[in-house]
């Protein structure tokens, strides 16, 4: 039987809250996200640490489920903090994809970012559409890119085997 997926919506400022935690009920996290205006700091780390929580730990967290974060910044972030905490997301078997609006610091989202191609650019609000259009086509389809080129380079660089793991949830890797 096939599960919805859940979302929860983390806004970020000086500090970082849970405006809705994990639900099915988008309309919940589209309430949530209206509410929300720019204004304060861009601590992108305390985001992130609230997301991680949230998907790892929250009241409707579920085992084993694909946990997927969506950043979105205008703004400029304490470099090294925010990329430790987006290493331990990652490690914690959680893929970050970012969105840099505006002025933001592309080059810190693209580094907080599973991979370049889970890092987007928004230049004005009025893209944000197209960008989360795109973003949920890559997220829902379940597909990541983890490498390109030419055959003979992917061969290559596959030579030596791609290491699986079938619950990034639990300690060590698992056997499908």
């Amino acid at each position: 039987r096939e599960v919805a997926d859940e979302a929860a919506a983390i806004s970020f400022s000086t500090g970082a809250s849970t405006d809705q935690e994990l639900t099915t009920n988008y309309q919940l996290v589209q309430n949530a996200i209206n509410n929300y205006s720019a204004g304060g700091g861009t601590s992108i780390d305390a985001g992130i640490v609230e997301g991680e929580d949230e998907l790892l730990n929250g009241t409707n967290a579920t085992a084993g489920a694909s946990k997927v974060m969506i950043l979105l910044s205008d703004g400029q972030s304490d470099e090294t903090a925010a990329t430790d905490a987006a290493n331990d997301a990652k490690n914690n078997g959680i893929r970050i994809v970012t969105t840099a609006l505006g002025s933001a610091d592309t080059g810190l989202l693209e580094s907080v970012a599973s991979s370049p191609d889970d890092a987007f650019v928004a230049p004005d609000p009025a893209d944000l559409d197209t960008v989360y259009a795109e973003i949920a086509q890559i997220v829902l389809a379940g597909e990541q890119k983890i490498l390109s080129g030419t055959m003979s380079e992917v061969f290559a660089e596959l030579a030596d085997g791609e290491a699986l793991d079938g619950n990034r949830q639990e300690e060590g890797r698992q056997p499908y």
